[in-house]
């Protein structure tokens, strides 16, 4: 009796393909339906990776370096709070040298000797003495802010000397933090530090401006940390923390996607990050 043998199926039947079609039509929509979270997501992440990178690198070389070192968060010029990019910076020694003067009472104009607060340098922003300095004489612990360098032998401060300044050599200049520098900083595309939020908890921060005669305009924060590791930000009131809200722009409030906050302890200077909690003051939840 002969057999007759059955030849193996080389292709799919028509209703096989069409379930197939179906499920791949299922599945797109659901991804295209997740999408916009799945990248907020994705890119929140990572925002809140550079900014924590960004400040324990600092906090490494202020204690590798022995020396106040720290990173500048700019205010984005289209709005009051958002951070889009950043410095590192680094602060100087004192400047001491030389002897310092007034030619009479109530001056604006400090006379210097012996010394260049320019530094021979021709362009401003390099100059060792600038304008947001303050002025320390006799050790008194009373500063004045100086506001130009208008000469090689001379500066000029906020506040006037009352009493007319015999030469003396004891003063000193207290720099404030300058760029340290080339390397630029910049959030990912469509994602800022929400300083906003900061005012709306209570957990505001020294902003200074850019720029002194327009107090108003765009300003910067920073996060300075001293040869310890601790944060020694001017101007900081006591907290327990600096906190930064990282989130995505593009999303009409601050709780959308998955936002985090960049804590900075200001003990340690150690920065952690945590997810944002939904009602109440996140911050609350953000324990040394």
């Amino acid at each position: 009796m002969k057999r007759t043998t059955r030849s193996a199926r080389t292709g799919f039947t028509l209703i096989e393909l069409l379930v197939v079609m179906a499920i791949i039509a299922i599945l797109a929509t659901i991804v295209i339906a997740l999408w916009p979270s799945m990248s907020t997501s994705t890119q929140e992440s990572p925002g809140a990776q550079y900014l924590q990178q960004w400040l324990t690198l600092a906090r490494q070389r202020a204690v590798r370096n022995q020396a106040p070192y720290g990173v500048r968060l700019y205010y984005n010029s289209n709005s009051q709070y958002w951070v889009i990019n950043a410095d590192y910076i680094e602060q100087p020694d004192d400047f001491t040298g030389g002897g310092i003067a007034t030619a009479a009472a109530n001056a604006t104009t400090v006379n210097m000797a012996g010394v260049d607060p320019t530094g021979g340098f021709g362009d401003p922003t390099v100059y060792p003495v600038q304008p947001n300095d303050f002025l320390e004489i006799l050790g008194t612990g009373l500063q004045h802010r100086i506001t130009g360098v208008p000469t090689n032998t001379s500066i000029t401060i906020a506040s006037p000397i009352t009493y007319p300044l015999p030469a003396t050599a004891n003063y000193r200049i207290l720099r404030q933090a300058r760029l340290a520098g080339e390397e630029k900083l910049d959030l990912p595309n469509g994602i800022v530090v929400d300083m906003g939020t900061n005012v709306t908890y209570g957990n505001q921060l020294p902003v200074r401006p850019l720029d002194q005669a327009n107090p108003n305009g765009p300003g910067y924060v920073d996060v300075l940390f001293s040869p310890s590791g601790a944060v020694i930000t001017p101007g900081l009131t006591p907290v327990s923390s600096m906190n930064f809200w990282v989130r995505d722009s593009t999303n009409p409030t601050a709780f959308e996607g998955e936002p985090s906050i960049i804590a900075v302890y200001t003990k340690t200077g150690y920065a952690a990050s945590y997810p944002v909690a939904r009602g109440g003051s996140p911050y609350a939840l953000i324990v040394p």
